[in-house]
């Protein structure tokens, strides 16, 4: 949408797009990552370490949800990653 007023308006400012999703799900060519599903895993991943290690010294079970569309890549990246 920027692009299109700036081009109605006929302002001359280069625009770069940068794509950004949670879901991982954009389709990039082979190991191009996506910004917000980087930033995600690690900070899931570091999350789990740490609650793996709580239920590892305790007696207790915790159950860690990662969000997701219709996608698991940020699940399946964060629980690979723990361990």
């Amino acid at each position: 949408r920027i692009s299109k007023f700036l081009i109605l308006k006929q302002y001359n400012i280069a625009n770069i797009h940068v794509p950004k999703t949670i879901d991982n799900d954009l389709p990039l060519p082979e190991g191009i990552p996506t910004f917000g599903y980087q930033s995600a895993k690690a900070q899931g991943t570091d999350l789990g370490r740490t609650v793996y290690e709580d239920a590892r010294t305790s007696e207790n079970w915790f159950i860690v949800t990662a969000m997701g569309r219709s996608a698991g890549h940020l699940a399946f990246g964060i629980g690979s990653s723990c361990h």
